[in-house]
């Protein structure tokens, strides 16, 4: 929810960001493109930490990175400082706790595996419901800052919780090195890998661009822009 949610929900933010701050289509997709390549390069980082015993560690950083950004992004008035709380904050705090959790999970079943990872899996949708809903209402009525405010503060409610209740069961790893490079070598991952690629190419333009061609094409540019 706090992590592939918040990036669902960027196609918002992308609209209200060309008008807002004045900015093309392609300097605010930087953002958006930013945060998730931070999820995924910090994610496999992540991993590692979380194998060598410090998943606890790794997830509280996490979670507080992921705060930081969205109440700093809050708070931000020039290009520059919502990418720097948006997309790099944000993005570290996503990276730091996407991958950990999706592996704790995995540990806790053997039959059932694949569908409890779905079911962990439907918090993006539940994020990518909740948070563009979100920002759809309140942007027009209390503006930006107070929309993010609102926004974090049902992260700040959700990752507690998070962290009260996810417990690793990972025995740490002791000794050898710190990424399993071995892993190209096998022709299954490198598959996975490439099907992985082609899959979330999809995702990623569907996301970003129907609100930008309708706002552009239309000229829907009602998005209060007051940023409370």
């Amino acid at each position: 929810m706090n992590t592939w949610g918040v990036f669902i929900s960027f196609g918002v933010f992308q609209t209200y960001y060309v008008t807002a701050l004045e900015r093309s289509s392609s300097d605010i997709s930087w953002i958006g493109s930013f945060e998730v390549f931070l999820l995924f390069f910090v994610g496999s980082i992540a991993g590692a930490l979380t194998d060598a015993g410090y998943f606890r560690s790794t997830m509280t950083a996490g979670s507080l990175l992921i705060l930081i950004g969205t109440f700093m992004t809050s708070i931000s008035k020039a290009y520059w400082q919502v990418f720097l709380a948006q997309g790099v904050c944000t993005g570290l705090g996503n990276g730091l706790m996407f991958t950990p959790t999706m592996t704790v999970i995995s540990t806790y079943f053997t039959g059932k595996r694949a569908v409890a990872l779905a079911i962990a899996a439907c918090g993006s949708t539940v994020g990518g419901l909740v948070f563009p809903s979100m920002a759809r209402t309140l942007l027009p009525t209390i503006g930006f800052g107070w929309t993010m405010r609102a926004i974090g503060l049902i992260q700040l409610v959700t990752l507690i919780a998070a962290l009260v209740v996810v417990r690793s069961r990972v025995t740490p790893k002791i000794g050898g090195a710190f990424f399993d490079w071995s892993a190209f070598l096998i022709p299954e991952y490198k598959l996975f890998a490439v099907g992985s690629f082609m899959v979330y190419i999809g995702p990623f333009f569907s996301n970003l661009l129907p609100g930008v061609i309708r706002s552009q094409r239309l000229g829907l540019r009602n998005v209060d822009q007051r940023r409370g």
